[in-house]
């Protein structure tokens, strides 16, 4: 690299030949105002040794030559760019470059999705009749999940597939939504159409939210507003919703649906996604962790420990009555995310009758740390005289899926 301004003259070599037949990425970075000027190849440092003094920051650049590129290059070159700042102006370094030259977003479509044809489409979601003939179907990168991530704002305009999000593909299009919701909290499905999917305007999607207690499906407990749907536009669609405060309610349905008017049943594309209940997240008292479930023990309380933690609860509740199962799981147990599941079996007399209801589920992974707290509402059974904890963590709230398992009984019920 030769600098000339003012009758002075500078230069810079690298340290590395390039005469050997392969493609690199070389970088030159003048920095007037620190009188510094680098060399990187291939993302490294390459400066090498220099001759002369670096033009100073007042230096002029005006010239009347003409711009001129490889003039005496014995060589290919195959893309050229020139900015007016550095890297530091950038406000980036020379790792996050390469890696955004090489292996940025501007490669797959939003969702993650590199083209199956070898071209790239102009496109937010790759084309099928450019992107090798297929039908759209998307298959997104999901990040690896962090129960420690900070929560932050929820943004519409964007796709959002990071932590904590579901990921459904259909031929049509993609659907993200929350891996988990809590009652009287908002759940965000956002849904994303191919380019082709939608041909003629007037057309509206909307979301329906279905509720369950345990296995039974007990029909529309909410309702998303129509949205006006714009022909060929991939940008998402986003159906935000309150989930409503009921006992006994273990787990949503959201119904996906396309019509000319908002109706379910003049739908032309539809599709469902499944959430299951959670608790609400505890709140921290003034000064305190982010841990407020405090362990209780002795008096009032069974316990027990297992290799894989320990649980406690009531040893009297009554119907009607909201019982709070605590389960305490020893750091790295956990391999991922999962689901702490609670199902509660009653006796009347000694005789065993087998499930009775359900707790709202909750999100653990291994690095959840802290007391967890599992709540349920005790139904009226005629007889019902005691009831045990079904404690099990498993990735889908699933028993035949878990990791572990265990069983706290004794617990005496007041009808």
């Amino acid at each position: 690299l030769t600098l000339k301004t003012g009758g002075n003259t500078y230069s810079l070599a690298g340290k590395t030949p390039v005469n050997d037949g392969r493609w690199h990425h070389v970088l030159a970075e003048v920095d007037r105002a620190a009188g510094k000027v680098m060399l990187y190849l291939d993302g490294i440092d390459d400066t090498g040794e220099a001759a002369g003094t670096v033009p100073v920051a007042t230096a002029s650049l005006d010239n009347e030559s003409d711009f001129e590129v490889g003039l005496g290059y014995n060589g290919a070159l195959d893309y050229l760019r020139v900015t007016r700042g550095t890297l530091a102006d950038a406000k980036t370094d020379i790792q996050t470059l390469m890696a955004w030259q090489f292996n940025g977003p501007q490669f797959r479509d939003f969702t993650g999705r590199e083209p199956t044809g070898g071209i790239r489409d102009a496109g937010a979601l790759e084309h099928p009749t450019v992107s090798g003939l297929q039908v759209i179907n998307y298959t997104p990168r999901t990040p690896s999940e962090s129960a420690a991530a900070a929560p932050v704002a929820f943004d519409a305009k964007e796709f959002q597939t990071g932590a904590g999000r579901g990921l459904k593909d259909e031929n049509w299009g993609s659907i993200s939504f929350p891996k988990e919701v809590v009652p009287g909290g908002v759940a965000h499905v956002q849904v994303v159409f191919g380019v082709e999917t939608i041909e003629r305007s007037g057309m509206k999607l909307r979301v329906d939210i279905h509720g369950w207690e345990g296995a039974k499906r007990i029909g529309p407990i909410g309702q998303g507003q129509p949205i006006n749907i714009v022909p060929g536009s991939t940008a998402p669609y986003t159906s935000s919703l309150t989930i409503p405060k009921r006992n006994g309610l273990t787990q949503v349905t959201a119904v996906i649906y396309v019509s000319p008017d908002g109706n379910y049943a003049n739908k032309t594309i539809s599709t469902e996604v499944s959430m299951p209940v959670g608790s609400a997240p505890a709140t921290a008292p003034a000064g305190g962790s982010a841990s407020a479930v405090e362990w209780k023990e002795g008096d009032g309380h069974i316990t027990k420990d297992y290799e894989w933690g320990r649980v406690s609860m009531p040893a009297k509740v009554k119907v009607g009555e909201e019982v709070e199962i605590l389960v305490d799981i020893k750091p790295g147990i956990i391999p991922n995310a999962q689901v702490l599941q609670v199902d509660l079996h009653w006796w009347s007399g000694n005789d065993r009758k087998g499930p009775l209801t359900r707790a709202r589920r909750v999100q653990v992974s291994r690095n959840t740390e802290g007391v967890q707290v599992a709540k349920a509402t005790i139904p009226a059974k005629e007889g019902i005289s005691r009831i045990a904890a079904i404690v099990y963590v498993a990735p889908n709230a699933e028993w035949k899926n878990k990791i572990f398992s265990s069983e706290l009984g004794g617990t005496v019920v007041d009808p």
